[in-house]
């Protein structure tokens, strides 16, 4: 009797481990990637406590099928996340937005492979993007917030991919695209959106465009051969080619045409370009590090700077050639902007790298930053999603789109409160560097 009570037992425990053994090979392991840190979460209507692997990155077992995640964290609007697990080891990354903020969310739009840029058009109807593993650049309506269309690019271009920055002429009524793969700069018509022509730019690997204030004058810079190439810009002729003792990247020119201050991500300083001598007069010493991105305040004349390598935005003053301000605010800084009014600068951090390949997602999501443009102290920033990089603001000042580099997307946003941009002078007070509609 005895064994036979026990045979049962041991029976009965054989099934239950059978069926557990079921119901584990029919679970998935689905890991969140979920920024802010440590969010708090239900799944399917029931709290849930994630294994974590870090702040920023957690993970829980399901079964397949229809699953509905809700996010919530204090000071964040709550997110409710429907998913399908139909895998091992699924990703699931999300955002949440706060509560509490001037920048609100107004739309995710898809983009193609690595968008690197986001500029709005003069008038504000649209916004383009270059793509760096893609065929071309990619316009969309402002006002809808849909793709309009991909800008064909002759197909001998298009299939080299690898394009970078975005510049308007509209005098000329033209848009120049950098494409660093074969060192060309293609002319789209900015009325019509379509292809004009192309020309070579004098250099290697050619990534930024910057436009004097009055459109005499474009200059490019060439990242592997380390030179500015500065053109005639109505008639696309090269003038000089000035060697740089480094990797140049952004560039800003003074409203006279007579200074070109170039961003060394090599070293970390700026070199100061005669435009009537055409060599670089001085490099002045900003820091260590890998100067990326300018803007120029042309009221104040002074330059903003991204530094990639010491998460740092620096104010350099022209008149004195001398850098003034220095703020450490994230890893790896990209593009910044200057608000319509000058009161804000918009910078973009990509967050810390992979450590094994920077294409790869980071451990975190990366932010947008608004920083008063005066002391540089923080005033307002989101998270992006994996590595924002290219960063637009529309002419009305109303308006902010970043790229996610990584996730082939650009988010939209609204600024509102404190963020809403003073009205603009009269046209007539303004230098046409200045004039969001010229």
């Amino acid at each position: 009797m005895e064994k036979s009570r026990l045979a049962g037992i041991i029976a009965a425990l054989l099934l239950l481990l059978a069926d557990r053994a079921v119901f584990a090979a029919n679970q998935y392991n689905l890991y969140i990637r979920m920024a802010p840190a440590n969010c708090l979460m239900t799944v399917d209507g029931k709290p849930r406590e994630p294994v974590s692997f870090s702040d920023y990155v957690k993970s829980v077992s399901l079964g397949p099928g229809d699953h509905v995640f809700e996010f919530w964290r204090p000071g964040y609007e709550e997110k409710t996340v429907e998913i399908t697990v139909t895998r091992q080891d699924q990703l699931l990354e999300v955002k949440l937005e706060k509560r509490e903020a001037d920048l609100r969310a107004v739309s995710i739009l898809p983009a193609g492979i690595q968008p690197k840029c986001v500029e709005f058009t003069p008038d504000g109807r649209f916004f383009l993007s270059a793509l760096l593993f893609g065929p071309g650049i990619e316009l969309y309506s402002a006002e809808t917030l849909e793709k309009i269309k991909t800008i064909t690019i002759p197909d001998n271009f298009a299939k080299q991919k690898g394009f970078v920055e975005i510049a308007f002429l509209p005098g000329l009524r033209e848009i120049w695209v950098s494409q660093m793969t074969t060192d060309r700069i293609h002319v789209i018509d900015l009325e019509t959106f379509t292809y004009k022509t192309s020309f070579y730019t004098g250099g290697s690997w050619s990534k930024v465009i910057t436009i004097s204030g009055d459109e005499t004058l474009a200059f490019v810079s060439n990242w592997l051969s380390e030179t500015v190439s500065i053109f005639d810009a109505p008639a696309k002729k090269l003038i000089a080619v000035v060697k740089v003792p480094g990797t140049p990247r952004g560039m800003s020119v003074t409203p006279d045409n007579k200074f070109l201050y170039v961003c060394n991500y090599a070293y970390g300083t700026v070199d100061k370009i005669s435009l009537s001598e055409y060599r670089v007069l001085k490099s002045i010493q900003a820091g260590a590090g890998a100067k990326r991105h300018s803007v120029m305040d042309l009221t104040t004349g002074r330059i903003f700077l991204s530094d990639m390598a010491r998460g740092s935005i620096v104010i350099l003053d022209t008149e004195t050639d001398t850098i003034v301000r220095e703020k450490f605010l994230d890893e790896k800084l990209n593009t910044i902007k200057l608000s319509t009014d000058g009161r804000f600068l918009f910078v973009s951090s990509r967050g810390p790298n992979n450590p094994e390949n920077y294409v790869l997602r980071g451990p975190r999501f990366g932010k947008v930053y608004v920083l008063d443009a005066e002391s540089l102290e923080i005033i307002d920033w989101v998270w992006g999603m994996n590595q924002p990089t290219g960063l637009g603001i529309s002419p009305d000042g109303k308006i902010l789109a970043f790229t996610d580099f990584l996730d082939n997307q650009i988010e939209v946003y609204r600024l509102e409160g404190a963020l809403y941009p003073a009205p603009l002078p009269e046209k007539a007070a303004l230098l046409p560097e200045q004039d969001p509609l010229r």
